[in-house]
């Protein structure tokens, strides 16, 4: 959730900083620099919506750097605007198809709007893109944790307990893979629906962790989960 949309004038700090980025930018609203940095401002402290604001004024503006189109996408998912965030997606893709957590992101998006068949293109591309290696497991993982999830909501369970078996030979201990293999397995056998009463950590079910990423910048790290599954 954002942090600073309730309650604002309780951190005078955070107001400050605010007013400062604001004064700059009424000061000259034609610099998109300006507007960068308040993008990122508010981007930094979970207000997304305001950040997709910023970042589209420096676009209007002339700029037209990855990083960006990156946290507009970001913003944009973190929104719930999943079209617009795969649209911005789709950009860096074409300029970067080598990059695999672009793949996963939009695979996210797709994910979330329900373009299932889409999301698990992405899936599959960003591990094709992603050596199985002791260097990469902490990425490949994730990717195939994200891939099973998505193939028990198309309740292709087969599959989904595949990717989880592959994630659990690398990450013995991930309680929460072992938990949807579980509940995938459950449910092949008795041919179930994807529901909250049949998976544990089912969205909406009070033992579900959404996991938000938020991607490092290009070349370093690509994969920080904000929001960790125990």
């Amino acid at each position: 959730m954002p942090i600073f949309t309730e309650n604002r004038n309780d951190y005078p700090e955070f107001l400050d900083e605010e007013r400062k980025l604001s004064k700059i930018i009424n000061e000259n609203t034609e610099n998109s620099d300006s507007w960068i940095s308040r993008g990122h401002f508010y981007f930094n402290f979970g207000m997304w919506e305001q950040a997709v604001n910023d970042f589209n004024n420096a676009l209007r503006l002339g700029e037209n750097n990855d990083e960006i189109y990156w946290h507009l996408a970001q913003s944009y998912f973190l929104t719930g605007h999943y079209k617009e965030s795969i649209i911005e997606w789709s950009y860096l893709i074409d300029k970067d198809s080598e990059e695999s957590y672009l793949y996963s992101s939009r695979g996210w998006a797709y994910r979330k709007n329900g373009n299932y068949k889409l999301s698990e293109a992405d899936y599959t591309k960003a591990i094709s893109l992603t050596p199985d290696t002791e260097e990469c497991h902490g990425t490949v993982i994730h990717y195939h944790y994200f891939r099973g999830q998505l193939y028990c909501e198309m309740q292709e369970y087969q599959k989904a307990i595949q990717d989880f078996k592959f994630v659990l030979i690398r990450s013995p201990y991930w309680s929460a893979c072992k938990i949807w293999l579980k509940d995938a397995k459950r449910a092949l056998k008795k041919n179930l629906p994807f529901t909250k009463e049949n998976f544990y950590l089912f969205k909406g079910h009070p033992g579900f962790v959404e996991m938000r990423l938020c991607f490092e910048s290009k070349g370093k790290s690509p994969l920080r989960i904000l929001s960790s599954i125990s």
